[in-house]
């Protein structure tokens, strides 16, 4: 091999590793910036479901100061939050995973069925019948619809926590594994540029024993 060759491939050798690294670091900050951007998306959805949240137990605790006379625009203010619920609620869903989709299915039946009992309790009261009115209110909303919305909410929460770890951790381990791979790479390269000027030397050597 003549010395200009020798040279090239040590040039070669030496300089790809570099190229190696360069390229790894490029990916690693594409990788971490696409990392960040799923955060914020995970983030604005729970942010997106905490608004729904309040909304859902704002309007199924309005019925009861309706049934009490504290407040005779609790049945108005019940029937505006529909429509800002209706809302949030798409808003929410429109965000969802794929194996999401069966939460945001109870919490709309949960708060169908609040909207019916609410409904039905406004009827009872403005018709005369208020103790039916409290009785229904009691026994469908105090105590079976608004603890069954505060189980799915834990849910929901859980669900989410549950999906971003295992994404970050998903993330954390592809960028692991590939830099992992490079490393050894550029190992095996350093190791070439270290043991090919010894052998050619020692080549070198033997031609000149033989002559």
């Amino acid at each position: 091999m003549t010395f200009q060759r020798k040279l090239f491939l040590g040039f070669c050798i030496m300089i790809v590793p570099i190229a190696l690294i360069g390229a790894e670091a490029l990916w690693t900050n594409r990788e971490e910036r696409q990392a960040l951007r799923a955060l914020g998306e995970s983030m604005a959805k729970s942010h997106a479901f905490e608004e729904l949240e309040t909304l859902l137990f704002r309007q199924g605790r309005r019925v009861f100061p309706f049934l009490t006379g504290m407040d005779p625009g609790a049945k108005a203010d019940f029937l505006r939050l529909e429509e800002e619920i209706k809302k949030r609620l798409l808003e929410w869903e429109t965000a969802l995973k794929p194996e999401e989709v069966s939460l945001a299915r109870d919490i709309e039946q949960l708060h169908a069925q609040i909207l019916t009992v609410g409904k039905q309790v406004f009827a009872l009261y403005e018709s005369g019948k208020r103790f039916d009115a409290f009785l229904v209110a009691d026994r469908e909303l105090q105590k079976r619809l608004l603890p069954a919305l505060s189980v799915k909410v834990r849910e929901v929460h859980a669900a989410a926590r549950k999906y971003s770890l295992e994404q970050a951790y998903a993330r954390l381990e592809e960028i692991f594994r590939t830099e992992q791979r490079v490393l050894l790479l550029v190992l095996g390269l350093s190791l070439a540029w270290v043991w090919q000027p010894r052998c050619s030397s020692r080549g070198a050597s033997r031609g000149r024993s033989a002559n």
